[in-house]
């Protein structure tokens, strides 16, 4: 089975030896993890000298297939929007988000400032849900309705599924907002250990339940990395491909839902250079302009079928990019395919 893990936190040597990105991929191979999402370290982990997080991420990770960035968010900076559109440009996907641990409430104006550019940009959101030693009404289930009714076009998962306290609070949030497909997912993270994650524990009844409740799409599985280690981490996966739900419902849980994420998220960037303005074509096909360089454009894609129609047009119109790079090769082969066909 291809397992597509979410929920790793990565932090510098200096930080956590055992957390580093080197250490998360002997974990993953040591349970035959095959590729995960990887959250950039929180800035309070960090000093003053240390590198802004997301850019350490995104430049460690660069050349490693196995692992998707998600972002993180410092909210003791005014510049919220400002960090969301840097998080996508950098070609994360997502951004992890733990309201209690960050001391920011769930539906108060700092957050929505995030949601709203995350939206904007076609970002996914990571939320911890669950309690986490902070002031309940700052981060109550229910307030997650409220972000999905002002927030419409986000998605999002809930991690750890409300925790053992508020497990029936967050399927309720999921069905309340139930859609296909999914546009909230129960994280199935840190759920599976009775005793050294009792505050995060969910029965297998619960489990069996959750999906009866909102269907085998809406869930996936996350390691809690380095909270977790391999022998945990293999028995949570274990302990999944033992439940009694159909083996698709595992494949789904174990990789399928995430990857299908991957799939609709993941063509984040598209880096174009040439002679000419491209702007106004980039526009009518839908490529969000994130930046302009020296060196050419920065374009938000939304799928392959807008960037397909772009460069088609480019080429048709005898404009032939000195660099057309976007995140999945199959995009890139097009391009080489019909420039070197219209030459």
């Amino acid at each position: 089975m291809r397992i597509f893990a979410n929920h790793a936190h990565v932090f510098p040597r200096a930080v956590r030896e055992d957390g580093t990105v080197d250490a998360l991929l002997r974990v993953m191979d040591d349970c035959g993890i095959e590729k995960a999402v990887a959250f950039a370290t929180f800035p309070s982990f960090l000093g003053p000298g240390d590198e802004e997080p997301n850019r350490a991420l995104g430049a460690r990770i660069a050349s490693e297939e196995r692992l998707t960035g998600f972002g993180v968010i410092d909210f003791t900076r005014s510049d919220l929007e400002e960090q969301v559109e840097a998080i996508a440009a950098l070609g994360f996907p997502g951004i992890k988000l733990h309201p209690a641990f960050q001391r920011v409430r769930v539906d108060g104006e700092p957050a929505c400032r995030v949601y709203a550019a995350a939206e904007r940009l076609g970002l996914f959101l990571s939320f911890h849900t669950g309690i986490h030693w902070h002031r309940i009404a700052d981060y109550n289930l229910l307030l997650f309705d409220e972000v999905a009714y002002r927030f419409p076009a986000l998605r999002f998962s809930l991690e750890h599924v409300g925790g053992y306290c508020f497990f029936h609070e967050a399927v309720a949030v999921m069905q309340n907002n139930r859609k296909s497909p999914p546009r909230i997912y129960a994280g199935l993270t840190s759920v599976f250990d009775r005793d050294a994650n009792r505050f995060w524990y969910q029965s297998d009844e619960r489990i069996r339940e959750l999906l009866w409740q909102t269907g085998e799409d809406a869930s996936i599985f996350g390691l809690d990395f380095p909270y977790n280690g391999a022998e945990k981490i293999r028995a949570a996966i274990d302990h999944i491909c033992a439940l009694e739900i159909s083996d698709e419902a595992k494949e789904k849980l174990l990789g399928g839902n995430l990857r299908q994420i991957k799939a609709e998220y993941g063509h984040t960037n598209l880096s174009v250079s040439c002679a000419q303005d491209i702007t106004g074509l980039a526009k009518a096909h839908g490529l969000r302009l994130i930046e302009t360089t020296a060196e050419g454009w920065e374009f938000r894609i939304d799928g392959d079928p807008p960037a397909q129609e772009f460069l088609a047009e480019l080429v048709q119109s005898g404009i032939f990019p000195e660099r057309f790079e976007i995140r999945e090769p199959s995009l890139h082969e097009i391009f080489i395919e019909k420039v070197g066909a219209a030459q």
